[in-house]
């Protein structure tokens, strides 16, 4: 993707714009939200209110689908074995869930395991380190009665190699 790209997102996409253009690059154009497309393009999957994505160095974009508590992976190009983040293989343009619930559900789950067995809630954000380490901060109820998050979490969850 250039460097001089702007991404924007709405209820149920994400869209990209490049010099007075604009393109959607996953999810809905429409603003219709879900959970649908896992494993197929991306501009036919559903998100549900994307609030954040990064670009790694080879240009594949991750998408926080923080709605449907996971984390999206939209590959630059095709990989037939052994892809990043555990993917068994890649399609350029697909888009595949790489931590959290590919069907939505929420909880706090999964530390020490695989990021796909994860359960994820109210995910904040994304970030990539210069490893290409992927941190998701996720909002932690300290117990079910709370009416606001007490604490934060911060959780390392895959390297791309």
């Amino acid at each position: 993707m250039p460097s001089s790209s702007c991404f924007s997102s709405c209820q149920g996409g994400l869209s990209e714009a490049i010099a007075g253009d604009i393109y959607t690059i996953a999810g809905s154009a429409t603003a219709s939200n879900g959970h649908t497309g896992d494993g197929g393009p991306a501009t036919s999957a559903l998100l549900f209110g994307p609030t954040d994505v990064a670009v790694d160095a080879s240009g594949n974009l991750l998408i926080d689908d923080e709605g449907n508590n996971r984390i999206q992976f939209v590959a630059a190009s095709s990989c037939s074995s052994s892809c990043l983040w555990g993917l068994s293989s890649t399609t350029a343009g697909d888009i595949y869930t790489i931590a959290g619930s590919s069907s939505g559900g929420g909880g706090h789950t999964g530390d020490g395991g695989a990021a796909t067995s994860a359960l994820l809630y109210n995910n904040e954000g994304i970030a990539l380190d210069a490893a290409g380490n992927l941190y998701i901060p996720s909002m932690r109820r300290a117990t079910s009665t709370l009416p606001t998050p007490t604490t934060i979490g911060c959780a390392e969850v895959a390297t791309q190699h």
